[in-house]
């Protein structure tokens, strides 16, 4: 079944199961009204417990088993579609609390930030000094920023690598950038 039909269904659950908690607060008035009320209340019950067997979700209404084989599943769809749309692989990582990428691409120059995202998008490249430096895009669930990072951290920038970055927010090419100071790989996708 589609995802569109999926959501339909489970809107139509919803609605049945709003209408059947205002069936259930009728029956509790009337049942505090008194026995006056007994052949409306009768009533009532009855529609009850018909409509019960209705606003249960039916057994094949379930989210999607995710396969074995994830890793591979999630790298084929960013290279092939260029972004993931079976999951995120930072669904499948325990991220430490951090900052997301919209408070990288909200704050003024000057901040300092921690933020835990997926790399993509990256160029290492060696200075005239013979330093490594790296301009990558750094994606969390919120969204993605770019980022610079030299030295050391430069050397620990690779596509689909789970990081957590420290570093300050600089004005540069017309929008903010993540400059990394530091950085701890989480995880290798």
């Amino acid at each position: 079944m589609s995802r569109r039909g999926l959501l339909a269904i489970a809107d139509l659950i919803v609605e049945r199961r709003q209408d059947l908690d205002k069936l259930k607060e009728e029956i509790a008035k009337l049942e505090a009204e008194g026995p006056e009320k007994a052949k409306a209340l009768a009533g009532k019950r009855k529609k009850l417990a018909e409509w019960g067997a209705y606003t249960a979700p039916p057994p094949w209404l379930k989210a999607p088993e995710l396969p074995d084989n994830i890793r591979e599943v999630l790298i084929g769809e960013r290279e092939e579609l260029g972004f993931y749309s079976t999951s995120h692989p930072l669904d499948h990582t325990h991220l430490p609390k951090s900052d997301s990428t919209t408070d990288v691409r909200e704050s003024g120059s000057g901040r300092w930030l921690s933020v835990s995202g997926v790399v993509s998008d990256s160029e290492v490249k060696m200075s005239r000094r013979g330093t490594a430096w790296a301009r990558f895009r750094l994606e969390d669930l919120q969204g993605a920023c770019p980022a610079i990072a030299f030295g050391d951290s430069a050397e620990g920038i690779v596509d689909g690598a789970v990081l957590t970055v420290r570093g300050v927010v600089e004005s540069r090419d017309g929008g903010p950038v993540l400059k990394v100071t530091n950085l701890k790989t989480l995880e290798r996708w």
